[in-house]
């Protein structure tokens, strides 16, 4: 294989192996890790090589590394944005919102993800108008005073 990497040209090869489905059709293609010679169906580019993440020692997930406080800021986040993601999933062009006149379960799912962050916003947006309120109050007391 040969690619570019941050403009630097890298040519090695990886293997592409098949093993029989166990359904009895067809074949299931996996690649070899060039560094750990084990089949995998991923492979990630990190540092211009294609390897399996478990090749790489002390490889993290980027919320892995957050403190406990900002990953719990972050699940309050994507629970009040989460929702952006689960519409454009539910009206992206070849999404099955229906099969054999049925919604799918992923479709429902989808649903109620949307419904919670709708009703998570109401209320944050009222958490956050009277707290504005309290601020704006207490600093007209402060002045006044």
């Amino acid at each position: 294989m040969g690619y570019k990497s941050n403009g630097v040209p890298t040519k090695y090869r990886v293997d592409i192996v098949s093993i029989p489905s166990n359904l009895g059709k067809g074949a299931i293609w996996y690649f070899v890790c060039p560094k750990t010679q084990k089949r995998y169906r991923k492979l990630y580019l990190v540092a211009g090589y294609f390897y399996h993440r478990s090749a790489f020692n002390g490889c993290m997930y980027e919320t892995q590394t957050l403190s406990r406080s900002n990953r719990s800021l972050f699940r309050e986040y994507h629970k009040l944005f989460g929702k952006d993601s689960a519409e454009k999933q539910i009206y992206s062009k070849y999404f099955k919102k229906i099969y054999k006149n049925k919604p799918t379960k992923l479709y429902l799912l989808l649903l109620k993800q949307v419904s919670k962050t709708r009703n998570l916003r109401i209320g944050t947006s009222i958490v956050l108008v009277y707290f504005l309120t309290c601020i704006i109050s207490f600093l007209d007391f402060w002045k006044s005073s």
